[in-house]
């Protein structure tokens, strides 16, 4: 049974039909800019955690008033990443399930990363382009990946119509889509190479934080590749990719550490190339 089946739906006061309404106003919200699942349920955390909600009065509130809520796939989200209640796939999949006959691109976008994780690439390509075709951003991203990739001989490769639809999200400002349509634009991948618009791409995705876009920036200004060459400008930026950690942030330290040491963008200092070197070294075996 539905741990919904088991709540008390005698929920009624006023103040709860607010928060119910606040609830449903910004998932409606979150849900038409589009932010992909994984950004929406955080989103939702932060909101719970912002207003001092206990997730699992939320989430028994939702079940309650299921009839006033214009998409299940609310408490779907609930259940797919367990807020206010342990993660259950089987009834998240159901909410979803029942929002997807309603035509709510959400839905049918989880839907289909469901089957892509079951490696039914040909169902999962079925349920992206539903919801891709209702201008859904992150349905339109990964149905861009699913036909670069082509997981299967029943999905074309076509890459003109990958890049398409990369640029149809990466218009609607999803993130990663617009790190990727740079990449489509640098390595011309569905479209003639173009150094300078593969540049722009790069420096949107950049400037909201995408730590690979960011790199890219940096290479492109230090190579004057779609833009001047400005060694400054790609000191500037390898300095933001080489603040994020892990390995990937690994190279960005080592140039850090080599333009303090050649005097690259910035005045030589020894002492920071040694503490970009001591960095790196935290990833990856490095002696200097």
């Amino acid at each position: 049974m539905d741990s919904c089946e088991m709540l008390d739906p005698e929920i009624h006061n006023d103040e709860s039909n607010q928060i119910l309404h606040e609830l449903i106003t910004k998932f409606d919200l979150l849900n038409q800019q589009l932010v992909d699942d994984d950004q929406l349920a955080a989103l939702i955390n932060t909101w719970l955690e912002e207003n001092r909600f206990d997730a699992t009065n939320i989430f028994k509130l939702v079940c309650s008033n299921i009839e006033k809520i214009r998409t299940p796939s609310l408490l779907g989200i609930f259940y797919s990443f367990g807020i206010g209640t342990p993660r259950n796939e089987i009834s998240a999949l159901r909410w979803f399930d029942i929002a997807a006959k309603l035509h709510d691109p959400l839905s049918q976008c989880m839907i289909g990363q469901w089957f892509q994780d079951q490696h039914d690439f040909n169902r999962a390509f079925h349920w992206y382009k539903l919801s891709a075709t209702q201008n859904h951003p992150h349905s339109q991203f990964l149905l861009a990946s699913l036909i670069c990739v082509r997981c299967t001989d029943n999905i074309e490769h076509n890459q003109e119509k990958a890049f398409e639809w990369m640029l149809k999200a990466a218009s609607k400002n999803h993130l990663k889509a617009q790190y990727f349509l740079g990449n489509f634009y640098y390595h011309g991948t569905g479209i003639p190479s173009n150094y300078e618009k593969a540049f722009s791409w790069y420096k949107i995705a950049a400037s909201r934080g995408h730590e690979k876009a960011i790199n890219e920036v940096a290479e492109c200004y230090e190579r004057g590749c779609g833009t001047v060459c400005n060694t400054r400008k790609a000191f500037y930026w390898y300095l933001k990719a080489a603040s994020f950690n892990g390995f990937e942030s690994c190279d960005s330290k080592l140039t850090v550490a080599e333009y303090y040491n050649n005097g690259f963008g910035t005045e030589k200092d020894i002492h920071q190339k040694l503490k970009w070197y001591r960095r790196a070294s935290r990833y990856k075996s490095i002696s200097f």
